[in-house]
């Protein structure tokens, strides 16, 4: 029987605004995930769910802040993945790819706030995980060294104020923002 406050109705507003996230609503899918977080919040975290409630509300927050971060709300998407990350940080085994996604989330929202060297040491926690877990993620690896390489490039040209690059053939191309 679902109730006002029961896990599994916080559940249904949930995949309601993972329905939205997916057509790219975000400010629908925002409003479910607002629904689900506030009954989340009520419950005990000794509730019978399939994961413990304090894990469930740390991935409702990472929802919502992926959609907070897609609407262009950074500083709303920041404040959801701190939240998320605390309880991730005390639940979770180090080296649980959980924890990884956090710190890509944070990267995102780093990178997207001009915080290059904060991005870059996100990224590197993330990679550090994936490699030390019993499952390594290579995909997720490569691509975040990429992204690293690309946010220490942007770092290095913000710095030097040279948005001129030379490749290996001695061909440049202008990637001046102008």
């Amino acid at each position: 029987k679902l109730g006002k406050y029961d896990i599994d109705t916080s559940f249904s507003y949930q995949s309601l605004g993972g329905f939205y996230a997916g057509k790219s609503q975000h400010y629908k899918a925002i409003k479910y995930y607002l629904i689900a977080i506030k009954i989340a919040e009520e419950i005990s975290d000794d509730t019978d769910f399939f994961e413990p409630v304090p894990l469930y509300r740390a991935f409702l927050y990472s929802q919502i802040a992926n959609d907070y971060m897609q609407s262009g709300q950074i500083q709303m998407a920041r404040n959801y993945i701190k939240k998320s990350s605390t309880i991730r940080e005390k639940y979770l085994p180090i080296n649980d790819h959980r924890l990884a996604e956090t710190y890509e989330d944070f990267a995102f929202i780093q990178f997207s706030s001009g915080e290059l060297e904060n991005a870059i040491e996100s990224l590197i926690k993330a990679n550090k995980i994936y490699l030390n877990s019993s499952d390594p993620k290579d995909e997720s690896v490569e691509s975040n060294k990429a992204l690293i390489k690309i946010a220490s490039k942007m770092k290095k040209m913000l710095s030097t104020g040279n948005f001129v690059e030379f490749n290996e053939n001695d061909i440049y191309k202008d990637i001046s923002i102008d």
